[in-house]
């Protein structure tokens, strides 16, 4: 059995993350409503759901998660936790696409290296990017990503860097060429 795909676009804040998430989703609009456990989760996560169901065609399911999980104060380690599982038992999904940060700032409980950690993950084909944005955002005198700041893990999967200054469309071009995510 094929893993399926988990996709992370890794850069600072507003850096540029969940237009590339977007773009390549084309998530935007519809939010999942569930009811129960995993209902509450998927709206604390503010979990994206793109379905293809053509005709004559197999159903295909991405998830989606635009907005970093770090500057989720709702989002918790153990939600993300359920939310993977119910990926990995879902047979018509082939992955997820989401945004993370490389250092933790305002949430605590979900940092970079902690969401590394997770078993659920090695169930899981991990293609890491790393957003440059080769500008100054803001305020911030150091806006790169250190490959120092990513966990271990990411950093043998050796992430692909883009390239911020780029349109989204042509950085979620260059994601959906490496990882075939949307087929």
């Amino acid at each position: 059995m094929r893993k399926k795909k988990l996709i992370v676009i890794i850069g600072k804040s507003r850096a540029g993350k969940s237009t590339i998430v977007r773009a390549l989703t084309g998530c935007g609009g519809q939010r999942i409503y569930r009811p129960g456990r995993i209902g509450r989760v998927f709206n604390q996560l503010r979990v994206y759901l793109m379905e293809d169901i053509r005709p004559n065609r197999r159903i295909r399911r991405l998830y989606a998660i635009p907005d970093s999980l770090q500057e989720n104060h709702k989002a918790t380690i153990l939600d993300l936790r359920v939310f993977l599982r119910f990926v990995l038992g879902d047979q018509f999904s082939q992955g997820i696409v989401m945004a993370l940060q490389p250092t933790y700032r305002i949430n605590g409980r979900v940092s970079l290296e902690r969401i590394s950690n997770l078993e659920e993950l090695r169930s899981f084909a991990i293609h890491p990017f790393i957003l440059r944005p080769g500008r100054p955002i803001s305020n911030q005198q150091n806006n790169d990503v250190n490959n120092n700041e990513l966990p271990r893990l990411l950093q043998r999967l050796h992430p692909i860097a883009l390239d911020a200054r780029a349109f989204a469309y042509f950085n979620a071009e260059i994601v959906q060429n490496r990882t075939r995510i949307i087929r």
